[in-house]
C-alpha cells in the first residue's frame, strides 16, 4: 500500500503544475471522482482542515489523503512522492545558478523576478477578495503592511499573527463551541505530537544558539518558516524572505522563486533552490536539510490535528478571519517590498512586468506559460536593445 501511494503522489508530483488551488482541485478529481478513496464531504473537510493550520495547505491535503490510506508511513510516501520531483529540479536549478551554467544570466534573473511581480499581484488579489471581505479584516490587512514596511524585524510576521489570531478569539468569544466531543485519546494524541514538534523545534534552536553554523542556521531558518506559515504557497515567501535575506541575495531569492513558479507540485520547495545556494554547506547536503525541514512541521501540525480538527472546525473557522486578513497583509508588503522595488525598474523591466500581469490576470495563463513567454520576451528585447546600441 505504502508504494502505490507514493507511486500515485509521484505521477501527480510530476504533473501538478498551478498551485495550491489547481493541486486542490486535481486531487478531488483524481482521489474522489476516480479512486474513491473518500468521498465528497469528507474530502471538503481535509480542505478545510489544511486551510486552518499552519502549512503547506495543498501539501498538507496530500499528506491527508496518504494517512488515510496508509497512517504515518502512507503521509510520509505521499509527501515524498509529491514533494520530489520539484525538489529535485529546484535543487538542480540552485546549483546552476551558483555555478553560473547558462549564457546571460542576468536577464534569466530579471525575466523570473517579472514573473515573480505577476504571480504575487493575483494571489494577493485573489486572497483580498476572498479573505478580506468585512472593513476589520481590511483594514487589519493594511495595518500589517505598514507594521512589516515600517518595522524591519524577523520576528514581525510572528507579532502580527499571534496579535490577529487573539483579536479573533476575543471577537468570537461568544459564538458556540463545537459540538463534537473531544475524547481524551485525540487530546492526548495531540498533545503528544505538538510536544514532539515543539521538542524538535527547541533542538534547532539550541544548536543554531550554541554552534551558529552553516547548517544549523539553515535548518532553524526552514523549520520556523515551515511552523508559521498560515495559507501555505506564496504566503511562505515573506516569511522565508526575513529568515534567509541576508546570508542570500535579494536578486538570487527572487529568481528561486521565479524558478518555483514553473514547477509542478509545492511550492514550497523554493528551499530546495534555497538550500543549493545557502553559503557555507555544501548543495546536496542544503537540498536535503532545507526540504525536509520546511515540511516537517506541516507533517507534524496535520499528524497532531487530524482527530481532533473535524470536532474542532466549527469553532475554529470564525476566530481565524483576522489570521486571514494578516496573511494578506504579509503577501503584499513582501509584493512592494522587495519584489516591485527590486525588480520594476526601468523601461525593458516595465514592459516584462506589463505582459506578465496581462497574461496572469488578463488571459489567466498558467504559471509556466508566463515563465516561457517573458524569458523569451527578456531574451528578445536585450538582444535588440544591444544591436541597437
Amino acid at each position: 500500500m505504502t508504494l502505490h501511494i507514493f507511486l500515485t503522489f509521484l505521477k501527480l508530483g510530476v504533473t501538478s503544475f498551478g498551485g495550491p488551488m489547481a493541486h486542490l482541485a486535481i486531487f478531488r478529481q483524481v482521489f474522489v471522482q476516480q479512486r474513491q478513496w473518500l468521498n465528497e464531504a469528507e474530502y471538503s473537510q481535509l480542505v478545510a482542515l489544511c486551510q486552518v493550520i499552519p502549512g503547506p495547505a495543498s501539501s498538507q491535503v496530500g499528506m491527508a489523503l496518504g494517512y488515510r490510506q496508509g497512517r504515518l508511513t502512507g503521509a510520509i510516501a505521499a509527501f515524498v512522492g509529491f514533494t520530489l520531483p520539484s525538489a529535485l529540479i529546484m535543487g538542480l536549478a540552485g546549483w546552476g545558478w551558483v555555478q553560473g551554467v547558462g549564457l546571460e544570466i542576468q536577464t534569466l534573473v530579471m525575466a523570473l523576478k517579472c514573473v515573480a511581480v505577476a504571480i504575487v499581484t493575483d494571489a494577493v488579489l485573489g486572497m483580498w477578495r476572498s479573505l478580506c471581505q468585512t472593513p476589520a479584516c481590511r483594514l487589519w490587512a493594511v495595518v500589517s503592511v505598514i507594521l512589516l514596511l515600517g518595522v524591519n524585524h524577523p520576528l514581525m510576521p510572528l507579532i502580527i499573527l499571534t496579535v490577529a489570531l487573539v483579536a479573533g478569539v476575543v471577537q468570537h468569544q461568544s459564538t458556540p463551541p463545537a459540538t463534537n466531543h473531544l475524547g481524551g485519546k485525540e487530546i492526548r494524541h495531540l498533545i503528544r505530537w505538538l510536544a514532539v514538534m515543539g521538542a524538535l523545534g527547541g533542538l534547532l534552536w539550541l544548536a543554531v544558539t550554541l554552534k551558529g553554523g552553516a547548517a544549523e542556521s539553515l535548518a532553524w531558518s526552514m523549520y520556523q518558516s515551515g511552523a508559521l506559515v498560515f495559507g501555505g504557497g506564496h504566503v511562505v515567501l515573506p516569511l522565508l524572505d526575513a529568515t534567509v535575506s541576508p546570508p542570500i541575495a535579494p536578486e538570487t531569492f527572487l529568481a528561486g522563486y521565479g524558478f518555483a513558479q514553473a514547477m509542478p507540485g509545492p511550492l514550497f520547495t523554493l528551499a530546495s533552490f534555497i538550500g543549493a545556494v545557502y553559503p557555507g554547506i555544501d548543495p546536496v547536503v542544503g537540498v536535503g536539510l532545507a526540504t525536509i525541514c520546511i515540511f516537517i512541521p506541516g507533517i507534524l501540525y496535520l499528524v497532531a490535528t487530524l482527530p481532533a480538527a473535524v470536532a474542532m472546525m466549527g469553532a475554529l473557522q470564525p476566530r481565524l478571519q483576522w489570521v486571514n486578513a494578516c496573511v494578506v497583509g504579509l503577501l503584499l508588503a513582501v509584493l512592494i517590498d522587495p519584489i516591485i522595488q527590486t525588480t520594476v525598474v526601468d523601461g525593458i523591466t516595465t514592459l516584462l512586468a506589463g505582459v506578465g500581469l496581462v497574461m496572469t490576470l488578463g488571459f489567466r495563463q498558467s504559471p509556466l506559460r508566463v515563465v516561457i513567454v517573458l524569458v523569451t520576451l527578456a531574451y528578445a528585447v536585450t538582444a535588440v536593445s544591444r544591436w541597437l546600441l
